[in-house]
């Protein structure tokens, strides 16, 4: 049961994380832009960063 609670718990604040980093184009850019500063291998999040920005412009 506990397992189930953590994994609901998870699940809730990636959800409340994506809707707060996806609220408009500004925070959904900055959002991809963080990630790649914490994981660099990751070279399409800053790809991502790039068209995001220029997509709302």
């Amino acid at each position: 049961m506990l397992e189930k609670q953590i994994l609901h718990d998870i699940l809730c604040r990636i959800d409340r994380q994506t809707k707060l980093k996806n609220a408009d184009n500004v925070s959904r850019t900055n959002a991809y832009k963080s990630y790649y500063d914490r994981h660099p291998e990751i070279k399409w999040s800053l790809l991502a960063s790039f068209v995001s920005r220029n997509a709302g412009w």
